[in-house]
């Protein structure tokens, strides 16, 4: 994801986003780990298997990148893996000691968000 967003904010795109569905509590979960801001749910975005699926978005912008590649350099910097290639420092740890330094970049919590009352709705003719 570092050298996505990377590319994608060097060829100048404003903004990098990041969709799933709301009960997809591991991508949701991944998201928040990356460092990427919560921007609520789309609705009854789409049907899937006959279900209303609601959309949770989440985003980086061109402006908070900066902040954030620097929590990923220190994730990334080769001295935060052990001699077996294991993390000594998560990069959520990483990012909770650099939010705490700086005001430029913070990633919003949706861990209070729940699953709406349609997203286990089926549809029915």
């Amino acid at each position: 994801m570092f050298l996505l967003f990377t590319h994608a904010f060097e060829l100048g795109y404003r903004r990098c986003e990041w969709k799933c569905d709301a009960l997809n509590a591991p991508s949701r979960a991944a998201a928040q780990r990356l460092g990427l801001s919560f921007e609520g749910i789309f609705r009854q975005a789409t049907v899937v298997k006959g279900r209303n699926r609601d959309t949770v978005w989440y985003s980086v912008i061109d402006k908070e990148w900066p902040a954030l590649a620097g929590v990923f350099a220190r994730w990334l910097d080769p001295a935060n893996f052990d001699a077996a290639g294991h993390q000594r420092v998560s990069l959520s740890a990483i990012r909770r000691t650099v939010g705490s330094e700086t005001e430029t970049w913070h990633a919003r919590d949706d861990s209070n968000v729940r699953p709406l009352p349609s997203e286990g709705s089926t549809l029915s003719n």
